[in-house]
């Protein structure tokens, strides 16, 4: 399957991922990985109006192009608020959900290893909070917080963020053996 092919058909499960019909089936196909996940920005107490999702703009960068097979590769989720009013949201390790896909198969979703909740954090115009998930490939519990790539697995991946409805774009990344 080529890149195009796999991208959109990222594309139709990022969306069902978004509404929620076919996590479930994800994470239990895909066992094993938990990510760290460290937030930056602005949280707890937040006072203000709830964030309109289509006011956050969410991108997903990757902690370096290329991964050898003893290194975690580290997700870095960037949320930026559009709106001229401060507002706050949801914004965490259990809001946001990074999904790594090989040819269009589903090998990581950070949702299968259970993160805590979030306290809101408060978002300003232009201003960005950003979250950084690393995806532990050797992760021994809960089940599926490792994932399901094989030992020695290697090539091109595809990883989203999906947060309230929103998504990012694909980004792409190596694993080398």
């Amino acid at each position: 399957m080529g890149p195009d092919n796999a991208k959109a058909n990222y594309a139709v499960l990022a969306a069902a991922l978004r509404d929620g019909t076919n996590r479930t089936a994800a994470a239990r196909a895909y066992p094993d990985a938990s990510p760290s996940a460290t937030p930056s920005g602005s949280a707890g107490a937040v006072k203000g109006p709830r964030c309109a999702p289509s006011d956050i703009v969410l991108s997903l960068f990757t902690g370096q192009p290329s991964y050898g097979q003893g290194t975690s590769p580290q997700f870095d989720v960037y949320a930026v608020s559009t709106s001229s009013a401060a507002c706050a949201l949801s914004y965490g390790p259990g809001s946001v959900q990074v999904v790594v896909t090989k040819e269009g198969r589903v090998v990581w979703d950070s949702s299968a290893c259970k993160l805590p909740g979030d306290a809101a954090a408060r978002f300003t115009l232009g201003v960005p909070q950003v979250l950084s998930i690393v995806w532990n490939r050797q992760a021994k519990s809960p089940s599926g917080c490792a994932g399901a790539l094989p030992a020695g697995a290697s090539g091109t991946f595809d990883a989203v963020a999906l947060t309230d409805g929103q998504s990012s774009p694909v980004r792409s990344f190596t694993l080398s053996r």
